[in-house]
């Protein structure tokens, strides 16, 4: 599927001493999830997945040419509870050169853009462009309430209204220009962006972004140590799928997996992390979801052969500051204006607690969450990778994903800082790449993660 407008970041997959590359010019990610079928030029990838919404369901992806010549391509997807309905998904879209334009309409969403890359020097690439986003139907993603509270009247009772949790109702317009450089005699990668909300011809957010990140590893021998560093900046009336998750990549990237995307979907169902936002993988279950944040990263381990597959085997520790993040979640802070955003029915005092009822007060947000733990990765068959990690302590228990005791694996997961909690990542990479893996996508290309 189309990755994000302007994705021009680190692809951080080897553990070799090559340097991370730049993804030039971005088009769909159709290695991501798929197996190819296919004549000379032509690739022709199935797709079957499910979400609550459509049931079960199937279609094709069709793609010609390459990345160096150009290439165009088609999705259309049917959901079988209603296929009177039309197609869950319907993509399309044109790469010519640094040149790239697209169409989509994937599960309730739609969005249309162009964008143009531009070689300035060498290994520097400025890349400006254009999209636009809708919600079109809101039941393929999980709802809270929101509250409104009069500012004037503190006593007067906020009124409720359940909407869907990280997309804004209206169309978000907006242009954006990318930096992107690479250093391989540095081991080092960067990228910072400037996105423009525009309200005109129907367009309903004003608003501005910045947003930076930067990669560095180091590799000897079958050791190999990363560091990722991303901040980013909003303002107050950026839609909510336009911010940042805590816990990995941001709603519009999610968008682009049709496993992840939507409610009931098989990797919404899992403890499943997609590296991005504040790369915070301890963090799943609540969603926190940030206007601001600045974050590190960092990952140190060796490789292994486990069954004669090749793996990765490492310690990580991630970190967040989270500016302006309210003393108390309460109901003033569930607001699409909160500079944190939480799915406050998982939390544990809210559970049960329908029809938008809420205990004030009940849970403090500190303004720095961190985890650490342990993880390994492995290489399969066919070109698939598998990541599994252990995060073992996290900052905040009662936000972070449930635990169970360290020495009592077979007993109740509860809110807990420290305690055995994991997270799985998957991925996919051609037969030709390198053997040597570094738990790819740990820290996944640029500003697509956000």
């Amino acid at each position: 599927m189309r990755s994000r407008l302007l994705v021009i970041g680190t692809m951080m997959a080897s553990a070799s001493p090559s340097p991370a590359q730049i993804q030039r010019v971005t088009v769909p990610d159709s290695q991501s999830f798929w197996l190819g079928i296919g004549a000379t030029g032509i690739q022709v990838h199935p797709l079957p997945w499910y979400n609550d919404r459509d049931g079960f369901v199937s279609g094709v992806h069709v793609r010609r040419g390459d990345d160096r010549t150009g290439s165009m391509w088609l999705t259309l997807a049917q959901g079988w509870r209603e296929p009177d309905r039309g197609p869950s998904v319907a993509e399309a879209g044109l790469q010519r050169g640094a040149f790239t334009a697209w169409f989509k309409y994937a599960e309730g969403r739609r969005g249309f853009g162009t964008s143009y890359a531009l070689e300035l020097r060498d290994r520097w690439t400025l890349t400006v462009g254009a999209e636009e986003t809708a919600l079109i139907e809101d039941a393929y993603l999980r709802r809270i309430f929101f509250f409104a509270c009069p500012a004037d009247a503190p006593a007067a009772p906020c009124d409720s209204v359940r909407a869907p949790l990280a997309w804004s109702s209206g169309r978000d317009r907006a242009l954006e220009a990318q930096l992107a450089a690479e250093s391989p005699e540095r081991s080092l990668a960067w990228s910072f962006a400037v996105r423009l909300g525009l309200p005109l011809l129907g367009g309903r957010h004003d608003y501005l972004q910045a947003r930076a990140e930067a990669v560095w590893m180091q590799s000897r021998g079958g050791s190999s140590l990363e560091v990722r560093a991303a901040a980013a900046w909003t303002e107050i009336e950026t839609p909510l799928q336009s911010r940042f998750f805590a816990h990995g990549s941001g709603p519009l990237s999610r968008w682009e997996n049709p496993y992840l995307r939507s409610r009931g979907a098989p990797l919404d169902r899992i403890r499943y992390f997609d590296p991005g936002g504040a790369h915070l993988r301890a963090y799943g279950r609540t969603t926190p979801l940030l206007r601001r944040f600045v974050g590190v990263a960092a990952r140190g381990g060796r490789e292994f052969d486990v069954f004669g597959l090749p793996g990765f085997v490492y310690a990580f520790a991630e970190g967040a500051w989270m500016p302006a993040a309210p003393k108390n979640v309460g109901r003033a802070s569930i607001t699409p204006d909160a500079s944190v955003l939480l799915d406050w029915p998982r939390l544990t005092f809210a559970e049960e607690r329908g029809g938008g009822r809420f205990n004030a007060g009940a849970l403090r947000i500190p303004d720095f969450l961190a985890d650490a733990g342990i993880g390994a990765a492995a290489r399969l068959p066919l070109g698939f990778y598998l990541d599994v990690s252990v995060p073992v302590w996290a900052s905040e228990g009662s936000l972070a994903d449930r635990a169970r005791g360290l020495f009592d694996l077979a007993g109740e997961s509860r809110d807990r800082a420290l305690g055995v909690r994991y997270a799985i990542s998957l991925g996919y990479s051609p037969s030709g790449a390198p053997r040597r893996v570094a738990a790819p996508g740990a820290f996944r290309g640029g500003l697509r993660g956000f």
